[in-house]
């Protein structure tokens, strides 16, 4: 039979020093092997099976293992100076904006919406796109076939088709 040396975080069997896993899920005890801590980070985070997961999964993979002081912040330093992580890795997105009911206007044309559809097949008049302008109280429509989708032709048609209309 082995020697053992038990204490409140480490246990040594038969030469192989364990960890205590405070996880009630799982084992007991986990193999702590001081000197390959880097190894165990690149193949169970580097490695193509392993798929560059981010820390959360990678941290989890590994505590479930191995054991060592300071696992959290090993892995967060290390999955965070990947440089594949980072290169992979999406920026940040804000989250949408909150949603605001559109009052409806007092009069007639006072708030209107305005769409620009594009890049229909050409007409014969050499038209590819469409605007549509609709009025918030009335759900009035006025819609025109537009050669481009230009600032200088929008605005005509916002000056002529509908403010010197409506």
């Amino acid at each position: 039979m082995g020697r053992r040396r038990d204490s409140t975080k480490f246990k040594e069997f038969n030469g192989i020093l364990y960890g205590k896993n405070y996880d009630p899920l799982g084992k007991q005890w986990l193999l702590f092997i001081p000197k390959h801590l880097e190894g165990i980070l690149k193949s169970l985070h580097d490695a193509p099976i392993a798929s560059h997961l981010g820390f959360a999964k990678t941290y989890d993979r590994i505590r479930r293992k191995v054991f060592w002081p300071g696992l959290y912040r090993s892995v967060r330093r290390y999955v965070s100076h990947c440089r594949e992580c980072q290169r992979r890795k999406s920026p940040p997105q804000r989250p949408p904006g909150l949603l605001r009911p559109i009052l409806p206007a007092e009069i007639p044309f006072a708030k209107i919406g305005i769409d620009l559809l594009e890049r229909f097949p050409l007409t014969t008049q050499g038209n590819r796109w469409i605007i549509v302008c609709t009025d918030y109280l009335t759900r009035f429509t006025v819609t025109k076939a537009l050669r481009s989708g230009e600032a200088v032709e929008i605005a005509k048609f916002l000056v002529e088709g509908v403010i010197l209309k409506h």
